[in-house]
């Protein structure tokens, strides 16, 4: 059975101007690994867009980690991607290839909603000096940036994150581990 591993809080826009809100997918395989994917569905109605499958990972895990790690980049041309092969006359969806993706349609669920993973606690980090913690953050791209911020609540409204360009999610971060240590 498949599920929405993420959903993503900002907009994609394609070419004209159309906004799409995308989810990340995934279902087990036959062959044990996982199989993503990339839903998008018209802000203003319409019929939703399914990528083939973006990746096959060893487990559900690897799977939402892969999905935590999408950039904005990267969903702009996912949705490239769907909106060609629907262009060249596959229905929504058919275009994958793998067979768990294909079964996994007829069953979707959505998880309860979760909290974006993070991938480090920066009030953990934070006692080992503000450079380190600067270090780690940087090394992160924006994605895993993002779900620092909105797994740890330092924002009151996941658009307010979506708003935050780099340095200020950086910024963000680095403020609430020194004001929980001060």
């Amino acid at each position: 059975m498949a599920e929405r591993l993420v959903e993503f809080q900002a907009a994609v826009v394609d070419d004209e101007g159309r906004r799409y809100t995308a989810a990340a997918y995934g279902a087990a395989a036959s062959d044990g690994l996982w199989e993503g994917w990339i839903e998008f569905t018209p802000v203003d109605g319409g019929q939703a867009l399914r990528t083939g499958w973006e990746t096959r990972q060893p487990d559900r895990s690897d799977l939402a980690y892969w999905a935590t790690g999408l950039t904005p980049s990267y969903l702009e041309g996912a949705l490239d991607r769907a909106l060609r092969a629907n262009s060249r006359g596959a229905p929504p969806g058919t275009f994958a290839r793998g067979a768990a993706y294909e079964q996994a349609l007829e069953t979707t669920t959505a998880p309860p909603q979760a909290r974006p993973r993070a991938v480090l606690d920066p009030f953990e980090v934070y006692p080992q000096g503000e450079e380190v913690l600067r270090e780690e953050l940087n090394a992160l791209d924006n994605g895993h940036l993002l779900n620092i911020v909105l797994a740890y609540g330092l924002v009151s409204a996941p658009s307010d994150a979506a708003a935050l360009d780099r340095s200020e999610l950086i910024a963000l971060i680095m403020e609430a581990a020194r004001s929980r240590q001060g």
